[in-house]
């Protein structure tokens, strides 16, 4: 999750995922926990001892930051949810919009519980600092929220589910291919929200046809950004080996193939379908 916005706080904390409150909010986070997990647990346990320590270690720190990076993600889809509310969006797309960002508190805890299974206390300090989503000064709050739920959802979480379903395929641990699964089966949810979302303000979006040539150009911008993030990968180790492969690690190279494949695949004609010139966008992408 991204925005263009700068953030003031610069202070530190822990992020202990198993710390709880031990009172009735515990409870009730239980509760809802189960409610909305849509992958039930399996009795599977981690066995390192058949794998490379290296390859081990590098998987564990690639969960323990996805744990922080799944935590502070929950702030992008609450303030996504304000900017709805803004807009005047049906009630139902923003609560899933505020559902996702509890996906994202269960992500982090599911990445804690990886990182202990893997060897390591699942601690990590972490900036308090909450970064705003980009406000899109000039636009309306109607096409603030558009443009955000695309950046989020169409081009961020569908990249994510490429992401895992790719690493789902070389992925041969047990315990590990369990975990993934649980993540992505919410992560099918995120890529396929901003489609939907456009669908519904297809009527709205279709006599605007200065609307859709303006976020055509956001995505420029868009594009480029995602792109500078996304085709890093976890891991630059220029010599990863079979277990890293076997345990979900992946290059930087296989990233950068997952993204552009994600993007000429499936966001670009996701989004000219409703009039918007991502191809155009993703041709002229640029900071």
């Amino acid at each position: 999750m991204h925005s263009t916005t700068a953030s003031s706080s610069t202070t530190t904390a822990i992020l202990a995922t198993e710390q709880k409150t031990g009172t009735l909010i515990e409870t009730e986070y239980r509760e809802l926990d189960r409610s909305i997990a849509r992958v039930a647990p399996a009795n599977l346990a981690f066995d390192g001892s058949s794998y490379d320590p290296a390859a081990v270690t590098r998987a564990r720190r690639m969960w323990s930051n996805r744990m922080v990076n799944e935590y502070t993600s929950t702030t992008v889809f609450s303030q996504l949810a304000a900017q709805l509310v803004e807009a005047n969006a049906t009630l139902d797309a923003t609560a899933i919009v505020l559902r996702m960002g509890q996906d994202e508190l269960r992500h982090a805890e599911i990445c804690g519980q990886v990182v202990r299974a893997l060897g390591k206390d699942p601690r990590r300090a972490r900036s308090t600092a909450v970064t705003p989503i980009a406000r899109h000064p000039g636009c309306s709050a109607e096409e603030r929220a558009i443009r955000n739920v695309i950046f989020t959802t169409c081009l961020s979480e569908m990249n994510s589910v490429a992401y895992f379903v790719s690493t789902l395929e070389q992925m041969r641990d047990p315990y590990l291919r369990h975990v993934t699964r649980q993540l992505l089966a919410d992560e099918v949810l995120h890529g396929r929200f901003g489609f939907t979302y456009l669908e519904a303000w297809s009527d709205w979006l279709a006599p605007r046809p200065d609307v859709r040539a303006s976020i055509g150009r956001y995505l420029r911008f868009a594009f480029a950004i995602v792109e500078q993030e996304f085709t890093a990968g976890e891991h630059r180790d220029a010599n990863l080996g079979p277990d890293d492969q076997v345990l979900g690690v992946v290059s930087a190279g296989f990233a950068a193939d997952v993204f552009r494949e994600a993007m000429l695949r499936a966001v670009v004609p996701g989004l000219e379908r409703f009039g918007i010139p991502a191809e155009d966008a993703w041709r002229r992408r640029a900071r």
